[in-house]
């Protein structure tokens, strides 16, 4: 039983440093923000323009932070000011992204 505690207690103090390491770093688009935007938004703002809804495509950084006529899609360093924010945390079902599954 001590030995359990002692396995649980250090992967918690391993897990605890591995995720504080982790809070340190830069966020990078490619490793932290674009595998959230292709399960949640590449099926309509993707790589595919046959598929891609509003002129909006998400999957390359550039695009996804580029002035889009007077709003960002992704503000860097902002991500409350983001209209992707404003969006997934929309309350009407007309306007939350992405949108509720019919």
């Amino acid at each position: 039983m001590k030995r359990v505690s002692s396995i649980l207690i250090f992967t918690a103090w391993w897990v605890g440093h591995a995720v504080s390491a982790k809070e340190t770093a830069p966020i990078d688009f490619n490793r932290d923000i674009r595998p959230i935007l292709s399960e949640n938004c590449f099926h309509c703002h993707g790589p595919d323009a046959n598929k891609r809804e509003a002129d909006l495509r998400l999957d390359i950084e550039a695009d996804a932070k580029k002035d889009l006529g007077g709003y960002l899609a992704l503000k860097a360093g902002d991500p409350k000011n983001s209209t992707v924010w404003e969006r997934v945390t929309h309350d009407d079902p007309d306007e939350i992204m992405p949108p509720p599954k019919a």
